[in-house]
């Protein structure tokens, strides 16, 4: 009973709404503001849900029309043709310099328009000059633009139309779609480790062209994540091109700097396919560290160093393998990490034998490193090739 006394504009209001939802009162020249609670809950009855907010002393909102916050403390004001966000409701009652204004915050409401409606259609802040605060209607189909979504339309026609007022901080842009609705990182060498750049389709988020989200020092990162190309037909190491050299293959991808630290483990799968002529040569292959694309500079390390892969595992085989990468302490310019490797398995049903854990001292692990394979011939014979088919890294912790 005493909040029934209460004077106050907010003990009035009160007041107001028990009496239209329990005498059926009509109030001439207010906002409607008639509920019902029932065995459902509470039913605005095709009204507004209410607030009151101070009113701003020099810019006043007006009556149904758009309201933001300004000041501290806040107080209601008109929004502007350039408000993209941040618009609490629509003023309804008492849209002046003084008191409080009464503002709907959503349920059904009546929005001035700068457009012709059409129920249904999406609703935001008008951008014509000269229309603050007025309401747009912008279409039957979700906007994209990333500005604040007022709700959708209800009636048809032009100036005053009602509304189904969502609550305040809907942006749009956000929903599973294309075109600006799709979220995009800007491709940099330095933050997304030299790919062209990530995408999503609102659920999943990829590599354009493969490789790690690198957040520096936030350490966010792909679980699995392929390297660059994806998958390859064309990355030879030719033996008569090249003789018993060494040939590092191109493709790689960048280990995000300071990822490789105290027992995290990272997994490399790869796969070739080899051909050989009659010289009955063995290929070596090496999984390598570096802190340069392509190791021809800066510090190069190799992990894992497989035994020789015979001749009749090689001769028109396609072969599969992977070795576990572990690190051992926090990450740092010299710091050693364990590597195992398994058997390589060969399409032939042959396999070549897998090696025992082994660890490498001096890897730069707070610098971005790249993952390569090399491949080496024992025998500069035309016909004997190798190609790395694909190369894929993922985290197992």
């Amino acid at each position: 009973m005493n909040r029934l006394r209460d004077r106050s504009p907010t003990g009035i209001w009160l007041l107001l709404a028990l009496l239209v939802s329990f005498c059926g009162v009509s109030l001439p020249g207010t906002a409607q503001i008639a509920t019902v609670v029932g065995p459902n809950g509470l039913d605005l009855q095709q009204n507004a849900l209410l607030t009151e907010i101070t009113n701003n002393g020099s810019s006043a909102p007006a009556t149904n029309k758009l309201v933001v916050l300004t000041g501290s403390p806040a107080t209601a004001t008109k929004a502007s043709v350039s408000t993209t966000t941040g618009i609490v409701g629509i003023c309804l009652v008492n849209c002046t310099t003084s008191g409080n204004a009464v503002i709907a915050i959503g349920g059904v409401a009546t929005c001035n328009f700068d457009n012709t409606t059409v129920g249904g259609d999406y609703v935001q802040a008008s951008t014509t000059p000269g229309d603050d605060g007025e309401c747009d209607d912008v279409g039957s189909s979700y906007p994209t633009n990333a500005k604040q979504v007022l709700g959708q339309v209800l009636s048809a026609g032009t100036g005053n139309q009602t509304m189904m007022l969502y609550p305040g901080g809907i942006r749009s842009g956000l929903l599973p779609g294309g075109g600006a609705n799709t979220l995009q990182y800007k491709s940099t060498s330095t933050a997304f480790g030299g790919v062209s750049g990530f995408i999503s389709d609102g659920i999943n988020i990829t590599a354009e062209s493969g490789g790690a989200l690198d957040m520096g020092t936030n350490q966010a990162q792909f679980k699995n994540y392929p390297c660059a190309p994806q998958f390859s037909t064309t990355d030879t190491v030719i033996a008569s091109t090249v003789g018993t050299t060494e040939t590092v293959f191109s493709t790689n991808c960048l280990i995000p700097a300071s990822a490789i630290t105290n027992h995290k483990i990272l997994r490399v799968w790869w796969t070739t396919d080899s051909t050989t002529a009659a010289s009955s040569p063995s290929l070596t292959i090496k999984v390598k560290l570096c802190t340069a694309s392509g190791c021809g500079t800066g510090t190069v390390k190799d992990v894992f160093v497989s035994r020789a892969i015979v001749s009749s595992n090689l001769s028109g085989s396609s072969s599969g393998s992977w070795v576990l990468i572990q690190g051992t302490g926090a990450a740092g310019a010299s710091v050693p990490v364990e590597c195992s490797g398994t058997a390589m398995l060969f399409s032939t049903g042959n396999t070549s034998g897998s090696t025992n854990p082994t660890q490498v001292s001096g890897v730069p692990t707070s610098s971005g490193l790249y993952l390569s394979l090399s491949a080496t011939w024992s025998a500069n014979t035309a016909g004997n090739s190798v190609t790395l088919t694909q190369l894929f890294p993922e985290w197992i912790n």
